[in-house]
């Protein structure tokens, strides 16, 4: 009876985890927005010229294996905006909440001190939300949003 326990046991950690966290995909995250033309912000000065007309909150999320939330401004040119993408540890009990006012967010990661794991400049995109969401989708398929 024992012998089968501790069978069944080291099976179902090898095979589903049993009760471990959730797999991180921020890295999955991360290089799909890099190939929607997204840039790492390493320094602020990267967001010198980051626009801040019609400034608003953008999209967000926090799965179980990714948690992330923007804020976007509009372009120079049509109806596109230019997303910027806060990149939190999903693990990290400890997220961003309440939510900062965009133009707070936005001068926090000028000065370097943005309270994220990782900082994506998108380029100006007719609908970031889209592109930021299917990076999402494609990291954490078959999560849902809480």
């Amino acid at each position: 009876m024992v012998r089968s326990t501790i069978s069944a046991a080291v099976a179902c950690l090898a095979v589903s985890g049993c009760g471990s966290a959730p797999a991180d995909h921020t890295d999955v995250f991360l290089h799909c927005l890099q190939d929607q033309g997204g840039e790492r912000v390493t320094s602020g000065a990267q967001l010198d010229d980051f626009p801040t007309k019609d400034l608003l909150q953008g999209s967000g999320a926090s799965l179980d294996s990714i948690s992330y939330y923007s804020i976007d401004a509009a372009a120079d040119h049509g109806d596109a905006r230019v997303a910027l993408v806060f990149v939190e540890d999903p693990r990290d009990s400890k997220r961003t909440s309440p939510m900062p006012e965009p133009a707070a967010l936005l001068a926090q990661a000028q000065q370097g001190r943005a309270q994220a794991r990782e900082v994506v400049r998108m380029p100006a995109l007719d609908d970031p939300e889209t592109t930021v969401g299917g990076c999402s989708d494609k990291a954490a398929p078959g999560e849902r949003y809480p």
